[in-house]
C-alpha cells in the first residue's frame, strides 16, 4: 500500500483505552512525524505521556478513513500546545459503513417511528436517549444485538420485524448509549433453546459523531477479544 498523503488541518482521531474518540488536526508533516493539536473531546483535552503508543483514524479528503498506531514523541508549545507523533509505517484502509462487526450483546429497545412526531432526526441529534424513550412511550419493545458495526447491527428480537420497516432505536451499555434511526433490511426466524428473529439492521441518517462513538466502542470490544485470545 501506498505512505498515506496527510494533509495539513486534515482530522486524526485517537482512540484511547477508555473508549473515547479524540479528535485532533494536522499542523505539520515530516518524514518522520506528524505535528497535532492535543487530542480534545468537545473542549475538554486529553493528555497523553510522551512514550504512549495510541490507535489513530485518519480521515482522507476522498472519504476513506485509514487506521494506525502511533507514537507520543514529545509535546511541542507553538502558540498552541502540540504533539508530535510517529509517521505510521503500517495502515489499514477501514470502510467506515462496512466497517467490521464484533459480536456483543447489548440491551436494546426499538419502536416504530411516528407520524405524530416530526423532525426525529433533529432530535436524536439534539436531545438525549432519555428523551427519546419518554417521547416514544408506550411504543416500545424489547431486543438484544447479536453484533454491532458502524453502520449498523444484527438483532434478536421475540417477534419478527417487516423488511423495510423504519425504527428507533435506543442502545444502552455501560460504555455505550445512544438513540438512532434504523431500516429493517432482512428478517429470519431462528429456532434455538427458544424461537426469535434475527434481523439485519442498517442505520440510516446516523451522525458522523454517533458513528464515531460506535466505532470506537468496537475498537474497545476488539482490544477485550485480542486480550483475551493471549
Amino acid at each position: 500500500m501506498k505512505r498515506i498523503k496527510f494533509l495539513l488541518n486534515n482530522r486524526i482521531d485517537f482512540v484511547l483505552e477508555e473508549g473515547d474518540n479524540c479528535s485532533s488536526l494536522i499542523q505539520d508533516v515530516t518524514a518522520e512525524s506528524l505535528l497535532v493539536t492535543i487530542p480534545a473531546v468537545g473542549s475538554q483535552w486529553r493528555l497523553l505521556n510522551v512514550g504512549d503508543v495510541v490507535e489513530c483514524l485518519y480521515y482522507c479528503n476522498d472519504g476513506n478513513v485509514f487506521m494506525f498506531d502511533t507514537r507520543i514523541l514529545e509535546r511541542v508549545i507553538d502558540n498552541i500546545p502540540l504533539f508530535r507523533i510517529s509517521y505510521p509505517t503500517n495502515y489499514k484502509k477501514v470502510q467506515r459503513r462496512d466497517f467490521v462487526r464484533v459480536p456483543v450483546y447489548l440491551s436494546v429497545i426499538y419502536a416504530k417511528e411516528q407520524d405524530q412526531i416530526k423532525d426525529i432526526n433533529r432530535l436524536l441529534r439534539e436531545r438525549t436517549p432519555d428523551f427519546i424513550e419518554d417521547l416514544y412511550k408506550g411504543f416500545w419493545q424489547r431486543g438484544s444485538t447479536l453484533d454491532i458495526s458502524g453502520g449498523g447491527m444484527k438483532l434478536a428480537t421475540k417477534n419478527p420485524l417487516e423488511p423495510k420497516t423504519k425504527l428507533i432505536f435506543i442502545i444502552r451499555d455501560c460504555e455505550l448509549e445512544l438513540a438512532v434511526r434504523g431500516k429493517v433490511v432482512r428478517c429470519k426466524k431462528h429456532v434455538g433453546i427458544r424461537v426469535s428473529y434475527h434481523s439485519g439492521i442498517e442505520f440510516i441518517d446516523i451522525t458522523e459523531p454517533m458513528q464515531d462513538r460506535i466505532i470506537s466502542y468496537i475498537f474497545v470490544k476488539l482490544r477485550e477479544m485480542s486480550k483475551r485470545e493471549f
